[in-house]
C-alpha cells in the first residue's frame, strides 16, 4: 500500500525577462521565490495567469508533457510568446518600457521597506 503525500509535487518555474526571453529555470516555486527575493504568491499568480508579470519578469510553470526545454540550448533564446503558443495558452504581455517602469517602481518599494526595518 502506498501513501499519498499531502503536499503537491513541485512544478518547475520558468523566468522570462523584460525582453521576453528565458533567463532562468527554477526547480520549484519556493526556490524561485528565494533566489529572486520575490514573494511566492506573486510568482504563483503570474504562473496561473492571474497577473501578467511580477517585479519586471514573466513567470510560467514548466509544462514538461507539452514542451521539452533543454536549459543549455534554450536559455537566452526561447521567448515567452513562443512558449505560450507551444502550450496552447493565450496570454497578454506588457510593452517592454511599461515592464521596466513597473520593475523600477517595485524595486523602489522594496528598497523603502528595507530602509524602514533598519
Amino acid at each position: 500500500m502506498t501513501r499519498r503525500s499531502i503536499f503537491q509535487e513541485h512544478k518547475n518555474v520558468l523566468v522570462f525577462n523584460n525582453h521576453r526571453v528565458l533567463v532562468a529555470m527554477h526547480k520549484s516555486l519556493n526556490t524561485a521565490s528565494q533566489a529572486m527575493k520575490i514573494p511566492a504568491q506573486s510568482i504563483s499568480l503570474c504562473c496561473l495567469g492571474h497577473h501578467i508579470s511580477c517585479f519586471g519578469y514573466y513567470f510560467r510553470h514548466y509544462e514538461h508533457k507539452e514542451v521539452e526545454i533543454t536549459p543549455h540550448e534554450d536559455l537566452g533564446i526561447l521567448r515567452v510568446e513562443e512558449y505560450d503558443r507551444m502550450c496552447n495558452q493565450v496570454r497578454r504581455y506588457h510593452d517592454p518600457r511599461e515592464l521596466n517602469r513597473r520593475r523600477e517602481s517595485a524595486e523602489k518599494r522594496r528598497g523603502n521597506k528595507k530602509d524602514d526595518t533598519k
